[in-house]
């Protein structure tokens, strides 16, 4: 434990799997991830709270309470066969059942574009909301949605893990900068020791075939960076 009095704090570095003490109170544990071309993870765990959150498919209404259903698919049709099956069971249902349904249709299924949200206070008033979805009818306490709603393109950042390396990068650099091929070449002779392969040679000979070998292609990138 570098830099860490491990005896005088309460911080453990574990090599293995161990069993977690259950009577001193919260615990916390971090994980670390140091990717081969740089990117680090870092994340802090801590113990599961020992209270229960109220499903947040309740509402308040004047009455009292209200259960919220979250109808969700790909398509339309597949919207309306979901639709169906749930009639077909919330008829049959207590109070207390429904409940559960809408908070499991609500954390446990993967929401797609074409979705329906019904509020109603008891198995009698969804059954009827239900009913008027299948119909087409929207009225008080229903909402709905299609694939329209998301029709915005969406951003998507790529972040390659061995980065944007291409053949000839660098290649001219040794032969232009001395400092630059003086600490290429200390590196490079590192590697040799340990892998028998010299990246400044493959540079240099404007080998292309290693720049696909996952092996290769880490050591001689941060070769590059050490010598820039």
């Amino acid at each position: 434990m570098p830099l860490t009095r491990a005896r005088d704090s309460a911080l453990r570095v574990t090599g293995e799997t161990a069993v977690l003490p259950k009577d001193r109170g919260p615990l916390h544990a971090g994980v670390n991830s140091f990717g081969i071309t740089g990117s680090n993870v870092h994340l802090v765990l801590s113990s599961a709270p020992t209270t229960t959150a109220a499903p947040p498919s309740r509402i308040s209404t004047a009455d009292g309470t209200a259960e919220i259903l979250t109808v969700t698919a790909r398509s339309a049709a597949a919207l309306s066969a979901l639709s169906a099956r749930y009639l077909d069971r919330v008829g049959r249902m207590t109070y207390r059942e429904l409940t559960a349904l809408c908070a499991a249709s609500a954390r446990r299924q993967e929401h797609g574009a074409f979705r329906a949200a019904l509020t109603a206070d008891s198995p009698e008033s969804m059954t009827a909301l239900l009913r008027d979805v299948l119909a087409g009818r929207i009225r008080a306490g229903t909402a709905t949605c299609s694939e329209e709603v998301w029709a915005r393109p969406r951003i998507v950042f790529v972040f390659p893990g061995q980065g944007s390396q291409w053949a000839g990068m660098g290649r001219r650099l040794p032969a232009t900068h001395d400092v630059f091929r003086g600490t290429l070449s200390a590196c490079d002779a590192v590697i040799r020791e340990h892998t028998g392969w010299s990246p400044l040679g493959a540079l240099c000979d404007g080998e292309e075939d290693w720049l696909s070998d996952t092996e290769r292609v880490p050591p001689a990138v941060g070769d590059g960076r050490g010598a820039q």
